[in-house]
Order: C-alpha cells, then structure tokens, then sequence
C-alpha cells in the first residue's frame, strides 16, 4: 500500500531547479509504481538509454519547506508535491 507524500500512484511532472518543464533529454513525466514516506520507485522513457521506460529507478524524498516535498531526478530536475 503506497504512503507517503506521492502516495497517488501515476504519472507526476518533471519540473527542472527553475520550475519549468524540461524541453530536451528524457520524458518531462515520470511514472511512479511504489511509494513509501522515505523513497520513491519510478520509471522514465529516455529515447537513447531506455525507449520503452521498463528501468525502474529509486528516489529518495526529502522535505524543501514545511508544505513541499520533493524527489531529486538528477540533472537539476526533481518532481514535487505540496502537502
């Protein structure tokens, strides 16, 4: 059973250190399949490394201020969610 802040399962945008949307490299989505209080499993197409989006990956959740959290995706991006 998913907790935590991204306990909604789905597909979650991608913001870059800015707040705007990545315009080049991998999907400006990613799509989470397990969520915990602490960690994050995602996946994420990326047309040159992996097309299909099959590689899950594992984000670790931490708090940017008191209403926001966020998961860093690497390459100055991260995905948020407020409380």
């Amino acid at each position: 059973m998913p907790t935590g802040p991204f306990a909604a399962l789905g597909v979650w945008p991608v913001l870059e250190h800015d707040g705007s949307t990545p315009r080049t490299g991998a999907a400006p989505r990613v799509r989470i399949v397990k969520a915990t209080r602490k960690y994050i499993k995602y996946t994420r197409k990326c047309q040159r490394h992996d097309p299909k989006g099959e590689r899950v990956r594992l984000g670790r959740i931490v708090m940017r201020d008191a209403q926001t959290y966020a998961v860093s995706l690497g390459s100055f991006q991260r995905v948020e969610a407020k409380r």
